[in-house]
């Protein structure tokens, strides 16, 4: 570690040149100092002092090629200087000092962020950066701009503003101009920093709210990284992406691990999620929430598509062979459609409020669920649906079973029932204490798995036999779900956390991630991954293999090895140094 002395002023921003051999750093003593690393001993010593700002430099960026620099001032002027300490050219009159600057990583513009809410951004001439010209003036902020970063492939430049907001701007392949792209809003306070992941598909955005929050290109958020108690003032990615680095008003760095190895999570919606389904190919997750929305994402968590209704949309489920989508908004009515949105049956419910309905596994009919203590079976041949009747209270769930012979409902009654598909009742499951709120078949249709308010599991025969409670959630259970090969139960809990178990009840491990209650969980049939939302907005991909197979001192010391290495401090006879030093050798 060096400590770098030579200027009178705080330094505001820090760069290193392309091939690493230099470092820029920009000071409120109105000079940009060029370090230069000997190659004899690897120490640093100042190469050149560029003057000519006369308030603070609070940012300072190295071309591509590393022979030119732009700067930027609160004499509120934007400067373009060669390595050698020349300036160029100095762009003056703008009404509001400068806080950051960026060239583009094909070297074609450079931006300025400007305290009067713009982005001002410029490009060589024929002769190159020898002679800069202003390109382009972006206007949307409301606040002082802040930070300007752009993507790899210098087709996105991402603006950080006072106002709350990031804004993407896209360039036109014309003209080499950018446009308005997107407006990423979710930030309590403003925005002070922002940088690109090295593969361009996620922006991290830092905040004086004591947060960072990753976003995907598209404009999803992505999650929110706590831990900073004062406000953060920048974030920047490693080279490989495996760890973000960020900076604040404590005086400390903190490093985070960009990507958890266990899960991906998402801001999927903004009214709680009220559904999960998984196509059977395992490729595609249908969500929905308290919005006129249903939202398709890869498994990656990336959004596919949206389908609209005028109404709000409450569940969606898919046919087997994932070419037919059912849903089911609070307009009564329930519509099966393409996966391209187009229209192919729908049924208008006459018997009260539905609170689920669900497509058959060969798409041929829909069960529903329904306020009024009954369920039902619409097929698409018949103009009237099959009524089934005997429970005693709202039915809030229904299914079908995998082999597509067998409904089961769910039921505030505190029972689940097993019904045919012409309405005949094959078996009452009773035990519960409290209301039933969701209901599972195993992949081979032959076990039924019941989720309670009673905060239990059950596990059942399908011809009523209890064969196991699970006991471990401290909250209704509203969501279950199988393993592809039926050998691991998952439940989702209103305590806002997934457990895994065994058929005998054995706990096999508890999921931590949600910060509000799980309203549904699915599983995928490759058994790759489990899908968990709720009332946090948060849709989370849990890796299953990962989390079966976890080895926890192996990944702890994969986390800690770069510490226990460079950390000075720690020496083996340290307490932290002496406990961890022989277990990850």
């Amino acid at each position: 570690m060096a400590t770098l002395n030579g200027h009178k002023g705080a330094v505001r921003s820090v760069k290193f040149s392309p091939d690493g051999q230099f470092l820029a750093s920009a000071s409120e003593d109105g000079t940009i100092k060029l370090w230069k690393r000997k190659s004899t001993d690897g120490q640093w010593h100042i190469s050149k002092t560029f003057k000519g700002h006369t308030a603070s430099v609070w940012g300072v960026a190295f071309s591509p090629d590393g022979q030119f620099l732009a700067s930027a001032g609160w004499d509120r002027t934007v400067r373009f200087w060669q390595q050698d300490g020349k300036l160029l050219k100095t762009f003056a009159g703008y009404k509001w000092g400068f806080w950051g600057v960026a060239f583009s990583p094909d070297g074609q513009t450079v931006a300025a962020a400007n305290l009067d809410g713009t982005v001002k951004l410029w490009q060589p001439d024929t002769t190159g950066w020898q002679n800069p010209k202003p390109l382009q003036i972006l206007q949307g902020h409301t606040a002082w701009v802040e930070g300007v970063a752009f993507s790899p492939d210098s087709q996105i430049l991402a603006s950080a503003s006072e106002d709350k907001t990031v804004k993407l701007w896209r360039r036109n392949s014309k003209d080499g101009s950018y446009r308005l792209d997107k407006t990423l809003s979710g930030h309590s306070a403003g925005i002070a920093g922002v940088a690109f992941s090295p593969d361009g598909q996620t922006v991290v955005s830092a905040s004086l709210d004591k947060t960072m929050k990753l976003w995907n290109i598209d404009g999803t958020e992505l999650k929110t990284l706590r831990g900073h108690n004062a406000s953060v003032w920048g974030a920047s990615f490693s080279p490989d992406s495996s760890f973000i680095a960020s900076a604040g008003a404590e005086n400390l760095v903190r490093l985070w691990q960009s990507q958890n190895p266990f899960q991906k999570s998402v801001i999927a919606h903004s009214g709680g999620m009220w559904s999960i389904a998984i196509t059977a190919d395992s490729s595609t997750i249908g969500t929905t929430s308290h919005e006129n929305v249903a939202k398709f994402w890869s498994r990656q968590g990336k959004l596919l598509k949206t389908l609209t209704e005028k109404s709000v949309i409450f569940e969606v489920s898919f046919s087997d062979n994932g070419k037919l989508v059912a849903l089911f908004a609070d307009d009564a009515i329930v519509k099966i459609r393409r996966r391209d949105g187009t229209d192919v049956a729908s049924y208008k419910n006459p018997h009260g409020k539905i609170t689920g309905a669900v497509l058959s596994p060969d798409g041929q009919a829909i069960a529903i669920a329904n306020v009024e203590k009954i369920a039902q079976i619409w097929k698409r041949d018949q103009p009237k649906s099959q009524v089934m009747k005997g429970h005693q209270a709202e039915v809030w769930q229904v299914v079908f079973s995998p082999d597509g012979k067998m409904v089961a409902t769910a039921s505030a009654d505190g029972t689940a029932k097993l019904w045919t598909l012409e309405g005949k009742l094959l078996t009452t499951l009773v035990g519960h204490s409290a209301s039933v709120w969701r209901v599972a078949f195993s992949p081979n249709s032959k076990i039924v798995a019941t989720g309670s308010g009673d905060n239990t599991v059950k596990l059942w025969t399908v011809n009523g036999k209890l064969l196991q409670t699970f006991k471990g959630h401290t909250a209704a259970v509203w969501g279950v779900g199988f393993s592809p090969d039926g050998k691991i139960i998952a439940s989702g809990s209103v305590d806002a956390t997934v457990k895994l178990w065994k058929l005998d009840g054995t706990e096999i491990t508890t999921l931590r991630g949600h910060t509000a209650a799980i309203r549904k969980i699915a599983v995928s049939r490759d058994g790759t991954f489990l899908a968990s939302g709720g009332d946090d907005n948060t849709l989370i991909i849990w890796n299953l293999p990962r989390i079966l197979k976890l080895n926890a001192l192996a990944d702890g010391c994969s986390l800690v090895q770069d510490y226990l290495r460079t950390n000075t401090a720690v020496e083996e006879g340290d307490a932290l140094g002496g406990n961890l030093h022989p277990l990850c050798h």
